[in-house]
């Protein structure tokens, strides 16, 4: 059975199509963003925006009020979710990339004990089977407090695992 030949698929009804764009039958459009043909007048005038949703490199979300539609997880907490409170058909949202931010990092603090080191030799163990030396005077219990930063600011992917699909959209017949 062909997709067109379902008669019964309403107007706006996105699907993913696992063939290329030119196998896209007739009534249907990709959901690439590009302009809506002034031939579908009734989807036109649904969206009101003229264009198809870009769905290209996105993934689907449901509309709605996030903090009415989800309940606590299996392990008693709130989902992690930190967008908006409610999804408003056609709103956009996420990132390919992030980069951490000083507020998303769990709080910490890496101290070094030794109360009073005076004046002293001392080493902490390094990588594998290296210690790094350190001395001390008289005033290091007033100045050892912690160690160096560890990290770089390197971006980070944020995608779940995807396989890539088109998307198309029922404009409805000429």
């Amino acid at each position: 059975m062909k997709v067109n030949d379902f008669t019964t698929v309403p107007l706006g009804t996105i699907l993913p199509f696992a063939l290329d764009v030119t196998c896209i039958p007739d009534g249907w459009l990709l959901c690439d963003g590009k302009e809506i043909p002034t031939k579908y007048k009734t989807l036109r005038e649904s969206f009101k925006i003229y264009n198809t949703p870009n769905l290209i490199g996105r993934t689907l979300i449901g509309s709605g009020m996030i903090k009415d539609s989800i309940s606590a997880q299996s392990d008693g907490k709130s989902p992690n979710f930190g967008g908006p409170a409610s999804l408003t058909l056609g709103y956009t949202g996420g990132e390919y990339q992030h980069q951490l931010t000083i507020n998303e990092m769990p709080r910490h603090w890496h101290k070094i004990n030794g109360g009073n080191f005076g004046l002293h030799h001392r080493s902490f163990s390094g990588s594998g089977d290296s210690d790094i030396p350190f001395k001390t005077n008289a005033e290091a219990a007033r100045v050892l407090t912690g160690t160096d930063y560890e990290g770089g600011d390197a971006y980070h992917n944020t995608m779940q695992p995807y396989y890539v699909i088109n998307y198309i959209i029922y404009a409805g017949s000429e």
